[in-house]
């Protein structure tokens, strides 16, 4: 019973901590680290584009 009391009392620090150390540049770590800034390379064009398009942001080509 006292897990559910601690654990999001320790989550929360844990996120004010990262907040204080790192400040708006751990945020946007995580946000990379979860893959929501991932992008890939076309294939035909050699730029980058994010990851889950159906066509290139560039030259409108379909990725692969």
């Amino acid at each position: 019973m006292w897990f559910y009391i601690i654990f999001p009392i320790l989550v929360v620090l844990g996120v004010l901590s990262l907040l204080a150390f790192t400040g708006s540049a751990g945020i946007e770590s995580l946000a990379d680290f979860e893959g929501h800034n991932a992008t890939i390379t076309c294939f035909h064009c050699g730029n980058e584009t994010q990851v889950g398009r159906k066509v290139c942001e560039h030259c409108n080509e379909e990725l692969q």
